[in-house]
């Protein structure tokens, strides 16, 4: 019993590692040129692993051409059930569709970093990972990030904490196609009869207080 136990958890904790996977990718919709992976419950011999063509289409095993780009991975997955069901190839599939590469696999990172500039980016890197890439932030950078999604260009924000333990628990993805925009920090100019005169960098506080 002890046994059945740490399965039925083992199983309940991957099934959550990939519905989290799942919606993340689900904010992203295919593009030509893309990678994807196709999967049929039902009929595992129809999984395939297929590049979606300049047109936007995939050529399935059985059920002919379907039209993908433009779709969520989940609607491309409808699709595909629906071309199954219309060739009475699978009664009453379930088919799951994932992204494995991305066409536009690239990432611009601007603004206070050491190296602003584009990067390759083949799947989804957390944000930390893509500024390492740019050589880490300068010492004018506001903590402050903004991620500018390529498909929906929805401007997301992440708040990058002094304290790593923070910074790592509040890791965002970063997908290929993103533009990540780092600040200039609020500079303020102390003048007159002071021992240094000049501007001087406002610290950013260790914790968010915008929420």
């Amino acid at each position: 019993m002890m046994k059945m136990n740490k399965l039925w958890i083992l199983a309940c904790l991957i099934l959550g590692v990939s519905l989290s996977c799942t919606a993340q990718q689900d904010s992203l919709v295919i593009g030509p040129g893309d990678s994807i992976a196709i999967q049929v419950l039902e009929a595992p011999e129809l999984a395939q692993h297929v590049r979606v063509t300049d047109g936007g289409e995939v050529t399935l095993i059985v059920g002919g051409h379907v039209k993908v780009s433009g779709l969520t991975p989940s609607q491309a997955g409808v699709e595909v059930e629906r071309a199954l069901k219309a060739g009475d190839y699978v009664l009453n599939p379930h088919v799951t569709v994932m992204v494995e590469q991305y066409a536009t696999a690239n990432v611009t990172v601007m603004g206070q970093v050491i190296h602003p500039g584009t990067y390759p980016i083949g799947t989804p890197r957390s944000i930390l990972d893509v500024l390492a890439m740019a050589g880490g932030t300068t010492d004018l950078a506001d903590r402050h990030i903004v991620i500018e999604r390529h498909s929906s260009k929805e401007r997301v924000q992440y708040f990058l904490s002094n304290e790593s333990k923070t910074a790592l628990d509040t890791n965002a993805q970063v997908y290929p196609g993103d533009i990540v925009l780092v600040p200039k920090i609020d500079v303020v100019y102390v003048m007159g009869d002071v021992p240094r005169p000049g501007g001087f960098p406002m610290a950013t506080h260790v914790v968010d207080k915008t929420n």
